[in-house]
Parts: C-alpha cells; sequence; structure tokens
C-alpha cells in the first residue's frame, strides 16, 4: 500500500492518504487530502499529490497568510527585502 500524504505531531501520525482513500469506492473521503485523491486510482492520486502544494499556498495567501519555504524568501507585496549592513533581518519599502 503506497502513502502518498501523512501528517506527524509529536504525538505520532495525525492522518495520511493512502490506498484506502485512492482506491475507495464510497463517496465519503475522511483522509488528509480532504477528498482531492478520494477514488481516483494510485497513478492518479500520486499526480494530484504532486499539484496539492500549490493549491495549498494559493489557499494561504489568498486568506492573507505568508508562507516561508525552506530554500526561499517570501515577503508582503509592497516590501523588497534587503540586507542591512549591521546584519540585521530588516524588509524596508522602497
Amino acid at each position: 500500500m503506497t502513502t502518498l500524504i501523512t501528517s506527524y505531531t509529536g504525538d505520532g501520525c495525525t492522518g495520511r492518504c493512502d490506498a484506502k482513500c485512492y482506491n475507495a469506492w464510497g463517496p465519503e473521503c475522511h483522509c488528509i487530502c480532504r477528498g482531492a485523491n478520494h477514488g481516483i486510482g494510485r497513478q492518479e492520486a500520486i499526480a494530484s499529490t504532486r499539484d496539492l502544494p500549490a493549491s495549498w499556498f494559493e489557499q494561504a495567501e489568498a486568506a492573507g497568510h505568508l508562507i516561508s519555504v525552506p530554500g526561499s524568501f517570501v515577503t508582503a507585496p509592497g516590501l523588497i527585502p534587503r540586507i542591512n549592513p549591521d546584519l540585521t533581518d530588516k524588509a524596508v519599502t522602497p
């Protein structure tokens, strides 16, 4: 059984999307994919799962949240990140 998405906290696994979801026959989905992979088969679910993070970022951005992605820097609209000579981390307006 291929697990496509898994969520963990300090208490262990809190949710996952696996064959119970993407091979499902019934109409209800209670897994972490929120129905995106429900009943669509393994190959389609793999492709769908690759697209999920982009939709999560779009939803967060639409809600006004700033998202930090490892290896990138995200600022609020209208702010330009600049490195200050005193090495403090500041974003200044243009």
